[in-house]
């Protein structure tokens, strides 16, 4: 859902996250961790990561600590475009 809001390939989405009051909604950071692997294997990396960072910062984090998050994503996608994936 969080990349479909991003990506603004859906009004549906958008509106029914923009109707809900961002205290309401808690991302797991394993979430997040999919979401920054997708950030480091974008074409622009620093800006798309930052967008997700601004974005996922209104909403209560849930653990796995969100540093191990950041670094799961990363690690796995170096490991993907490396040709050594080691999946989710």
């Amino acid at each position: 859902m969080f990349v479909v809001y991003l990506n603004g390939r859906s009004a549906l989405v958008r509106d029914r996250l923009l109707a809900t009051p961002a205290k309401e909604i808690a991302v797991c950071s394993v979430v997040k961790a999919e979401l920054f692997y997708g950030a480091f294997r974008s074409n622009n990396p620093k800006r798309t990561l930052e967008r997700q960072q601004a974005f996922l910062s209104r909403f209560v984090s849930l653990p796995f600590e969100d540093e191990s998050a950041l670094l799961s994503g990363q690690i796995r996608a170096k490991l993907a475009s490396a040709g050594t994936p080691i999946g989710s």
